[in-house]
């Protein structure tokens, strides 16, 4: 759960009065965070992501993650129409932001940075 749909839930369960059921509602919408994390993580070690990679993109999976691991990059560049995550390099991607862009990287159709080296 993310985004809006999450704030919605969140507002909902402090309306509940009763602080004991609020508190067991609050828990099970964790624990079900959580659930759906590890089995996206589970999901991503099937297609070859290292554990803690795979952990870390499950985590990250709404927004942009930043890595210098290039092996990850690598691997997140041929698996990219399954994620749910643009992974980029952090010095790329605010070289882009900046407007300064290195001569050996461009972006291709979809944003993401390509290196002709």
């Amino acid at each position: 759960m993310g985004g809006s749909g999450s704030e919605v839930i969140g507002l909902e369960i402090s309306r509940i009065a009763d602080p004991d059921r609020r508190a067991k509602v609050e828990r099970v919408c964790f624990i079900a965070k959580v659930r759906v994390t590890v089995d996206r993580a589970l999901e991503l070690g099937n297609m070859g992501f290292r554990s803690f990679d795979a952990l870390h993109i499950a985590c990250a999976e709404r927004g942009l993650m930043l890595t210098t691991d290039d092996k990850l990059l690598r691997k997140a560049i041929k698996s990219e129409s399954r994620l749910k995550v643009r992974i980029e390099n952090p010095v790329r991607w605010l070289r882009c932001l900046d407007g300064h862009r290195n001569h050996n990287s461009r972006r291709d159709q979809k944003g993401r940075f390509e290196s002709f080296s």
